[in-house]
C-alpha cells in the first residue's frame, strides 16, 4: 500500500516519462519568464503553451517539480475556469540555474 505522497510522486514520474516533450517546452518557457519577471506561475505557462485537450491537467503539476525551480512560499489564484479559483504556487529559478 502506498501513502498519498508516494502515489503522487509515482504519478508525477509517469507524467515525466509520457509527457516529456510538453514538460520540456513548459519548463523552457517558465525559465524565460522567470528571467524576465523574476517569478512564474502555471497561469503564465497556460497562457503561452496551452495544454493539449487530450492531456490530463495533472500533468501541469509536474512542470515545477524539478531542481530548476523553487517555490517562493506564495500563492495566487488559477485563472482558467475549470480550476474553480484553486490556489497555485508562485515559483522562481533556483540560484544555481
Amino acid at each position: 500500500m502506498y501513502t498519498a505522497e508516494q502515489a503522487r510522486d509515482m504519478i508525477m514520474l509517469e507524467h515525466e516519462r509520457v509527457k516529456a516533450g510538453y514538460l520540456w517546452a513548459a519548463r523552457t518557457i517558465a525559465a524565460r519568464i522567470c528571467k524576465q519577471k523574476g517569478e512564474v506561475t502555471i497561469n503564465d505557462i497556460r497562457d503561452q503553451l496551452p495544454p493539449p485537450e487530450s492531456m490530463h491537467p495533472s500533468v501541469l503539476g509536474a512542470v515545477f517539480r524539478n531542481k530548476q525551480f523553487k517555490h517562493t512560499g506564495r500563492y495566487t489564484t488559477a485563472k482558467h475556469v475549470s480550476s474553480h479559483a484553486r490556489k497555485v504556487g508562485i515559483y522562481k529559478l533556483r540560484e544555481n540555474t
